[in-house]
């Protein structure tokens, strides 16, 4: 953080300790946090819930360029398509705790259940 490096970091932590920042987060299952090292401390937040796809951020550039966007939830897909994480997951074990809300299990559940898994 002392450093004049930009920071963007996707937080999927699902137990264990947060990045500590001042303030309360909002509530959500995951966050996006970004840190311009010429606006410290202040950070942006993303507050990203399971079941909505992760937002459009801005990758910073060198000056003059501007902010370029980027669509995390494609590069996602697109890592996910191309390792095949369907093939090295098996999603009939339950998740690793902590366990998730009763909503998002029923979910989970149903996405399994409509891309073919059989729980």
């Amino acid at each position: 953080m002392q450093t004049q490096t930009h920071l963007l970091e996707i937080d999927l932590i699902r137990r264990g300790e947060r990045f500590p920042l001042e303030g309360q987060l909002p509530a959500a299952s995951y966050y996006v946090f970004l840190s311009r090292f010429t606006r410290r401390p202040v950070t942006e937040v993303w507050a990203i819930s399971l079941r909505e796809p992760f937002p459009v951020v801005p990758v910073l550039l060198l000056p003059p360029d501007e902010d370029v966007p980027l669509d995390l939830q494609a590069a996602v897909n697109s890592c996910f398509n191309l390792v095949g994480y369907e093939r090295l997951l098996n999603y009939r074990e339950p998740p690793p705790p902590p366990a998730f809300s009763q909503e998002d299990a029923a979910w989970i559940a149903a996405q399994l259940q409509a891309a073919g898994y059989r729980l």
